[in-house]
């Protein structure tokens, strides 16, 4: 970019599969970029449109991708590192809440989430998608949390079958929950 080059970053660091939250918080490297280089942020959404029920391999889990771009922003150089995120976060949120609303998602509260539904398409995503592979553990570590936010990128069911915060394991059990 220095360069007078584009880049490319993916500001939350890692894959948000949060049941509700359109968007994790957003790491400051860019917006800081983006404030020395005073190359504008061109935010922009892949939101995979998935289907409506339990499905049995990644090839049938979405309807559709849509790719969205925002408006290009400036940012400012004055202002805080933190505020120059937050002002790219919610461009981002607003847009992929017009996502939701445009394709008819409800992702408003955990109440609009079926557990079921949600687990057997985060397994697919991690453990059935074709050449890939996505450690948890691992990825986490890659998210900004700020200090009084719970640490939660996704959602599993606990042993008494509890839709609660917690890593999608590989298991046989889990696997014959989700074939009930």
């Amino acid at each position: 970019m220095l360069e007078g080059r584009d880049g490319v970053i993916f500001g939350e660091s890692t894959w948000n599969l949060h049941p509700v939250l359109p968007m994790h918080n957003i790491k400051k490297g860019g917006t800081t970029i983006s404030a020395i280089t005073q190359a504008p942020i061109i935010p922009t959404i892949f939101e995979y449109v998935e289907q409506d029920g339990p499905v049995k391999s990644e090839s049938a889990l979405y309807k559709k991708c849509i790719i969205r771009f925002g408006k290009p922003i400036v940012v400012n150089p004055d202002s805080s590192l933190a505020t120059r995120a937050s002002i790219v976060r919610a461009n981002m949120i607003y847009m992929r809440n017009q996502i939701w609303h445009d394709n008819n998602i409800k992702r408003t509260s955990m109440s609009d989430i079926d557990p079921l539904i949600y687990i057997n398409h985060t397994y697919i995503k991690k453990f059935k998608a074709f050449g890939f592979t996505y450690d948890s553990q691992k990825e986490q570590e890659y998210l900004l949390f700020l200090n009084d936010e719970p640490k939660e990128n996704e959602y599993t069911i606990d042993d008494e079958g509890n839709f609660v915060p917690g890593i999608t394991c590989k298991s046989f059990e889990l696997k014959k929950t989700l074939r009930r």
